[in-house]
C-alpha cells in the first residue's frame, strides 16, 4: 500500500512540469498570434479575393391583403460571371515583431471575367421584380482592404473605369464597386479586366465566383500549404518556391449563379474559399 501511494505521489509530481510546459506553449502561441496581428495591422491580414459580382437593384410591388394600399419593396438580385480567370504572382518576405516572424506578401493579380448577355436576359425575364438596370454595379469582394495597394487596370468592355468604396459586403467581406448601366449595354455581354496589387499576411484564398473558375498562383516560398474547399489540380514545389493551378465549376459549390439579395449565403460563400497558406518550418 505504501509503495502504491508513493508511486501515485511521484506520478502526481511529474505532472507539474507537464502542466507548466503546456502553459508556456499556450502563452507562446498567444504572443505569436498577437505579433502576427500587429504585423497585419499595418500591412494587411489573411486575404480573400473573389471575382466581380453583378448586382442589380430591384423594385417589387407588394399587394397586402385587406384594404391596405400596395407598396413597392426595394431589393437586389446578384449574378456571377460565366468565366473567371485569375493569375496571381506573389512576392514574399518575412517580417518580425519582437522574437516572432511572419511571411508577408504582395500579390500581383490579373483577373478576367465575362458575363454572358443571354444569362443576364434570362435572369431578368425570370424575375418577379422590376430591374433598375441603370443603377447596376459590379462588386469585387476583398478580404482586407488595408492591403489593396494599387489598382493597375480596370476595364469594362474595353472602356477604362474606376472602383469606388462601398459599405456593402459579400460573405462578410468588404467590397469595392464600379457602376454598370445594363440598359445602355442593350443586350451586350460584359467583359471585365482587372489588374491590382494586394498585400497580406500568412496566406491568400480565392472565391469560385464563376460558372467556370481558373486560378494560377506562384510564389518564391518553398513551404506552402494548400487549404480550403479545393486542392490544386496541378502543383509544383521545390526549394525555390511553388506554382499551382485550380479549376472549379459551379457544380462544385453549394450556391448557384444567381440569387436574390435577401438570400443568406455567408456560410456557403465562406465554405467555398480555397488557396494557400505560407507556413514556416519552425514556428513556435
Amino acid at each position: 500500500t505504501a509503495k502504491v501511494l508513493g508511486i501515485g505521489v511521484l506520478a502526481l509530481l511529474m505532472t507539474i512540469p507537464l502542466v507548466q510546459v503546456r502553459g508556456l506553449v499556450s502563452e507562446r502561441q498567444q504572443l505569436r498570434e498577437g505579433a502576427i496581428a500587429q504585423i497585419a495591422q499595418g500591412w494587411g491580414g489573411q486575404q480573400v479575393l473573389g471575382g466581380p459580382v453583378l448586382v442589380v437593384p430591384t423594385q417589387r410591388l407588394l399587394a397586402p391583403e385587406g384594404q391596405a394600399a400596395p407598396r413597392w419593396q426595394a431589393g437586389s438580385e446578384s449574378m456571377l460571371a460565366d468565366t473567371l480567370k485569375l493569375d496571381v504572382a506573389m512576392t514574399v518576405e518575412t517580417r518580425s515583431y519582437g522574437i516572432y516572424a511572419a511571411p508577408v506578401f504582395v500579390a500581383t493579380v490579373r483577373l478576367d471575367a465575362r458575363f454572358r448577355a443571354q444569362d443576364i436576359a434570362q435572369y431578368r425575364r425570370a424575375s418577379n421584380a422590376t430591374w433598375q438596370g441603370g443603377k447596376a454595379e459590379l462588386r469585387l469582394p476583398v478580404g482586407d482592404l488595408r492591403g489593396l495597394q494599387e489598382v493597375t487596370e480596370l476595364r469594362i468592355n474595353g472602356q477604362p473605369a474606376r472602383f469606388e468604396s462601398s459599405a456593402e459586403r459579400l460573405g462578410g467581406w468588404p467590397n469595392v464597386v464600379v457602376p454598370v448601366d445594363l440598359d445602355a449595354l442593350e443586350g451586350q455581354p460584359i467583359d471585365v479586366q482587372i489588374g491590382l496589387k494586394l498585400a497580406g499576411t500568412g496566406g491568400m484564398q480565392m472565391l469560385p465566383l464563376g460558372r467556370s473558375t481558373d486560378v494560377t498562383m506562384r510564389a518564391p516560398w518553398p513551404d506552402p500549404g494548400f487549404i480550403g474547399a479545393a486542392l490544386p489540380l496541378e502543383r509544383s514545389i521545390d526549394g525555390h518556391g511553388f506554382s499551382a493551378r485550380w479549376h472549379l465549376l459551379d457544380l462544385n459549390r453549394s450556391y448557384g449563379q444567381h440569387w436574390d439579395g435577401d438570400d443568406n449565403l455567408q456560410a456557403a460563400l465562406q465554405a467555398s474559399t480555397f488557396g494557400v497558406q505560407l507556413y514556416q518550418p519552425v514556428d513556435v
